[in-house]
Formats: structure tokens, C-alpha cells, sequence
């Protein structure tokens, strides 16, 4: 097993688009957590991949994606299987959030899982319809070798210390993120 090191860690967020949020139980809570965890990231300078399967149909991503992103348009369930390990994992680490668990999700952290990365997939920043999908897709990653973790464990991990200059930062969108866990669920 692994902690997260943000030195050897890219982030990795799938298809959390305008015409599938609003179907996906919990949808809008997770969107609304990945954005504020992207724009978090943004400042700390980490490698960002975002993709959106068949925009043309699905819409853009329901937030606004920093321009230090990389943003991938696919229309195969993997990002593995249109692009590149390297282009969707640029790092050995690779923190996986989106939609929907049991599809795109599933099937990209099989293939990351293969291309020999450690996948670290955020428990409550994925999603599916129905939550029976989220459990088994979650059963199934962590079985295959995929860490399970949670939005804090990343957040934590990734700063590692009080000392660290990200620490307030960190600690002020862990705080905002217990509120709208709370009032939303």
C-alpha cells in the first residue's frame, strides 16, 4: 500500500458533465466538491487531466476547468483506449474522481490499473445512478489493486504536515467541503 506523494501524483477527472450530472445520485454534491478540490489543485500546481466522453451529446464539464488543466474529449468508456497512459497519467500516481463508477471510471482504473500505476480512487468524489453500480465498481477497483480513499485522506496526505506552506489553504477547503457535505446529503 501507498500514501499519496503530490511529487509522483496527477488527478485524474472523469466525465462530470452538464447532461450526466443531473442523472447521477449525488451528482451535483460531487460535482460540486471535484470543482472546489480543482480550483485547490490549481493553485498547488498539480498535473490535471479532465475528460469528457462525447461532449457533443453530454455537454462540457458542469464547472469551470482551470486552464492548467489538460482537457481530453473521448468517446471509448476508457481514456486509456483513445489516448495515451501518459497523456490521461502523466504521473505513477493517479487520484481518479467522476462519473459514472461503474463505466468510465471503472474501465479507465482497470486499464491505469495494467498500465502499472498506483490509482488512488476518491470514494466520495465518483458517482453512478444507482448506488448499488458505485459499490460494486468500488468492490471490484479495490479487489484489482485500486486504494480507496476519501476526499480528506487525499487533501491530507497530500500536504503531509502542518508546517507546510498548502496547510491553511488545505485545511480551509477541508472545512467548506464538511459543509456542503452536510447540507446536501
Amino acid at each position: 500500500m501507498a500514501v499519496i506523494d503530490r511529487h509522483r501524483a496527477s488527478v485524474l477527472f472523469i466525465d462530470m458533465q452538464e447532461r450526466l450530472v443531473p442523472e447521477v445520485e449525488f451528482g451535483n454534491l460531487v460535482a460540486s466538491m471535484c470543482e472546489r478540490l480543482m480550483a485547490w489543485l490549481s493553485d498547488q500546481q498539480a498535473a490535471v487531466v479532465v475528460t469528457e466522453h462525447c461532449a457533443a451529446k453530454l455537454g462540457n464539464t458542469v464547472f469551470e476547468v482551470p486552464k492548467t488543466a489538460m482537457r481530453v474529449d473521448k468517446t471509448a468508456f476508457s481514456a486509456i483506449k483513445e489516448h495515451s497512459v501518459q497523456v490521461i497519467a502523466p504521473q505513477q500516481q493517479v487520484i481518479v474522481c467522476g462519473m459514472e463508477s461503474h463505466v468510465c471510471v471503472f474501465q479507465t482504473v482497470m486499464d491505469l490499473l495494467e498500465a502499472q500505476k498506483q490509482v488512488f480512487v476518491v470514494t466520495d468524489l465518483v458517482a453512478s445512478r444507482d448506488s448499488i453500480d458505485k459499490i460494486a465498481a468500488l468492490a471490484r477497483m479495490q479487489a484489482a489493486g485500486a486504494m480507496i480513499v476519501t476526499i480528506e485522506m487525499v487533501l491530507f496526505e497530500w500536504v503531509r504536515n502542518t508546517s507546510d506552506e498548502s496547510f491553511g489553504s488545505m485545511l480551509q477547503l477541508v472545512k467548506r467541503l464538511r459543509q456542503i457535505k452536510a447540507t446536501n446529503t
